[in-house]
């Protein structure tokens, strides 16, 4: 998203390096997610297994709304 942003030497090293900091952080989450998740106590998979249900719906309202826009410009005010 903010590739194209990088203007100097400078902004392009911090990029990377910010980039590479959040796929490590990721890739770290993803090797021990199973173990996370077995420390996880059943009320705790339900809380998240909710919380994920409500990022999703939104995600998916926010698509729908903006094809809606795009289809129909007159429902957007443009």
């Amino acid at each position: 998203m903010f590739a194209e942003q990088v203007q100097t030497t400078a902004n392009a090293v911090v990029y990377g390096a910010v980039f590479a900091i959040v796929l490590s952080l990721l890739t770290a989450l993803l090797a021990f997610g199973g173990l996370l998740g077995s420390h996880l106590g059943p009320t705790a998979r339900v809380i998240m297994s909710r919380l994920m249900g409500m990022i999703l719906a939104a995600i998916a309202v926010d698509m729908l709304t903006t094809g809606l826009g795009n289809v129909l410009p007159g429902l957007a005010g443009g």
